[in-house]
């Protein structure tokens, strides 16, 4: 969706809205989520990231849906914690911010 790749979430413990776009395997312990990180407030998308997740929460993750996720407080190796709900977010480049 954005002109520019995606870069390492800045994770602080924080809730955000995500639509994931792709998975990677890194290990059997670890996989790689890309996502588009969505902006309630402003119903839009603001950037596209990446962060690191087990492999149980990695298969509930399912593309181009929205997910209520909550990170870890670590900037330099962001992880998915926990999946809180899903929730609707649009599927459309009109939507985005560049």
């Amino acid at each position: 969706m954005f002109k520019w790749s995606s870069t390492r979430f800045s994770a602080e413990g924080q809730c955000a809205v995500i639509r994931p776009y792709r998975k990677n395997v890194i290990n059997s312990a670890e996989e790689k989520i890309r996502f588009d990180v969505f902006s309630e407030a402003a119903q839009t998308y603001v950037g596209s990231c990446y962060a690191f997740t087990s492999p149980a929460l990695a298969v509930e993750l399912h593309r181009q849906h929205g997910y209520r996720v909550r990170f870890n407080d670590n900037p330099q190796y962001p992880q998915i914690l926990e999946i809180h709900e899903e929730v609707p977010v649009p599927n459309t480049k009109a939507s985005v911010s560049t």
